[in-house]
């Protein structure tokens, strides 16, 4: 970093590749989060079904309820 906290122009370029690739990766995780609640929902029977204790405990450890 030179004097006065600015960057070159090389050292700005890498700022913002890192800033971006760091977008990126947000932006993906977020793309599969929403495709995967996207799936519970329509893999989801239509009529409610009574869950079993062992399914419930199943779901609780993977933080879905």
């Amino acid at each position: 970093m030179l004097d006065g906290g600015k960057l070159s122009g090389k050292e700005a370029h890498e700022e913002h590749k890192h800033m971006q690739n760091e977008k990126d990766t947000i932006a993906v995780q977020t793309k599969n989060d929403a495709y995967e609640a996207f799936k519970d929902r329509i893999s989801m029977p239509g009529k409610p079904q009574k869950l079993t204790a062992e399914e419930i405990n199943n779901l609780r450890k993977q933080g879905r309820i």
